[in-house]
């Protein structure tokens, strides 16, 4: 991800992992690896979503207007999404999203069992 961020002279790179179905998560809309949009959560299908992984340029975060607590998402990614042409680095591995009690659960089981 680093290597195909620093090629790119990317701002914003982020990790987008396929999915058989995209529903609960919302899909990321790419175009020539670059994110062009978002779909929201509701669009069955397999597809890419944001992994929640980003490699970004420090100054991204200290641009004035920021509040002190504020949504990257909302925020930052969608709202400056045409200036920053984030980069999408794509890949295929397991995805468990832990904002949710039941995967959460699910992760701790998968990490504790990888390093044992």
């Amino acid at each position: 991800m680093l290597g195909a961020h620093r090629q790119a002279g990317a701002v914003l790179t982020v990790c987008a992992v396929e999915v058989a179905d995209t529903t609960r998560y919302g899909r990321l809309l790419v175009d020539d690896a670059r994110i062009a949009g978002f779909a929201e959560k509701g669009v069955a299908g397999a597809g890419l979503i944001n992994a929640g992984i980003y490699l970004m340029r420090r100054e991204l975060l200290l641009q004035p207007g920021l509040p002190e607590a504020f949504s990257f998402e909302n925020d930052v990614l969608a709202a400056k999404l045409d200036e920053l042409r984030p980069l999408a680095y794509a890949t295929h591995g397991r995805f468990v999203d832990i904002g949710v009690p039941e995967d959460y659960a699910r992760a701790q089981s998968m990490f504790a069992t990888a390093g044992g």
